[in-house]
């Protein structure tokens, strides 16, 4: 039964990865201007998981802060970051091409 949601959780996280690439690319257009973003995400998606197992651990051990604030630092930064996606463009306008012709 394990091996089978393990191979749920893996089929389902690779799908997620592949749409995030696609995005960027919509959202970035050619190759050179996809480069940088790609690079930010290859390292968030590396560097995050790297990071976030011993920085909540520190979290929940601390005794002033405890097992709640890993959900409150979550809520905290979840915020700034959908703050921001409210003011970026939808799509970069430079790179779409439309046709007068029907």
């Amino acid at each position: 039964m394990l091996i089978i949601f393990m191979l749920f959780s893996g089929v389902s996280g690779s799908v997620s990865m592949c749409n995030v690439v696609g995005t960027i690319a919509d959202l970035f257009g050619d190759g050179a201007g996809a480069g940088q973003a790609m690079g930010l995400f290859v390292a968030a998606a590396n560097i995050g998981p790297s990071l976030g197992s011993p920085i909540g651990a520190w979290i929940v051990q601390n005794p002033k802060l405890g097992l709640p604030w890993t959900g409150w630092i979550n809520v905290i930064i979840g915020t700034a970051f959908a703050t921001f996606l409210i003011f970026l463009p939808e799509c970069v306008f430079d790179y779409l091409s439309v046709s007068p012709d029907p």
